[in-house]
């Protein structure tokens, strides 16, 4: 038995005539009647009966259409859940963002991305660059933004160049540079630094390469495990700290930012995902995200 038997027995059924569901169903009559009758010898009993009122359905027949309409129903909706999984409408997304790089837009696009596809079931959690790269490597997670691009990491995983974040001078209140309304790198050649940890070893690295080029080696004396931390040890006179521009807008905490006099952010921010990746809910993602971040007058 076929789903195209259930569909013939459905149209003769409904319209108790041969020929009308032969052209309901754009087939000719007599291989219809014929599938009918190898129908009824499958299922040992008859489904149909010609009285003088017309073509008629048995009690067997009454309960077979009410099962097979229930049968293609749920095919049908089986169907549309393939498509749409294909186009990826449903499924599952899930998401890490370094918090220490927050963009809007990454957050615009989610709350957009929620209101067109509701049935992904998309989770959104902050995790640190080092941690979002061990779990796209093993695949735990479809998507991370990343404060840097690791290009031994190039073979398994993809990058996808965001922007490059303009960096502040963060110091404490009453800092003498606090005169200044631009800070250059040669200024801090005497200051101790409140460093990121040895755990963002690449921005650590840019830091000091920054520092070397404009002529002194950065004195890193304290180190903290996130952004706020970073913050209030400046903001107790500990030293002074170069942070992504979005910390201005993160925390609320006594301190003095200054911009520093660079010809270009040592940050550059990326998204990234497995190679092997190739869910369609990811797919409709960054499409989404890509019209978000690079508007088509932006594109080049």
């Amino acid at each position: 038995m076929e789903l195209r038997h259930l569909r013939y027995f459905v149209a003769v059924a409904e319209t108790l005539n041969v020929r009308r569901a032969a052209e309901r169903l754009h087939v000719s009559q007599p291989p219809l009647s014929r599938q009918l009758r190898d129908l009824e010898e499958e299922m040992g009993a008859r489904l149909f009966v010609r009285t003088k009122q017309g073509m008629q359905l048995t009690e067997a027949g009454r309960f077979f259409l009410k099962e097979t309409r229930e049968i293609l129903a749920k095919t049908q909706r089986a169907l549309d859940t393939v498509q749409s999984a294909k186009r990826g409408e449903i499924g599952r997304l899930t998401l890490a963002y370094d918090g220490s790089f927050s963009d809007p837009r990454l957050t615009r696009v989610i709350r957009q991305f929620r209101q067109r596809f509701p049935a992904v079931d998309l989770t959104f959690s902050e995790m640190p660059t080092h941690q979002q790269i061990r779990e796209l490597l093993d695949q735990h997670i479809d998507l991370g933004y990343l404060g840097l691009r690791f290009t031994e990491l190039e073979k398994e995983l993809q990058f996808e160049f965001v922007s490059n974040p303009a960096v502040w001078l963060v110091l404490p209140p009453g800092h003498r540079l606090a005169r200044q309304r631009k800070i250059r790198l040669p200024s801090l050649a005497n200051e101790p630094f409140v460093a990121p940890p040895r755990t963002a070893f690449r921005y650590r690295e840019l830091l000091l390469q920054y520092c070397r080029a404009a002529g002194f080696e950065p004195r890193m004396v304290h180190e903290s495990n996130n952004g706020q931390c970073m913050l209030e040890m400046v903001s107790a006179g500990m030293g002074v700290a170069v942070v992504p521009e979005s910390f201005r807008r993160l925390f609320a905490i006594e301190v003095e930012y200054r911009p520093l006099a660079l010809t270009k952010s040592p940050l550059e921010i990326h998204i990234a995902w497995h190679r092997e990746n190739h869910s369609p809910v990811l797919r409709s993602f960054l499409e989404m995200f890509r019209e978000q971040v690079h508007p088509a007058g932006e594109r080049g």
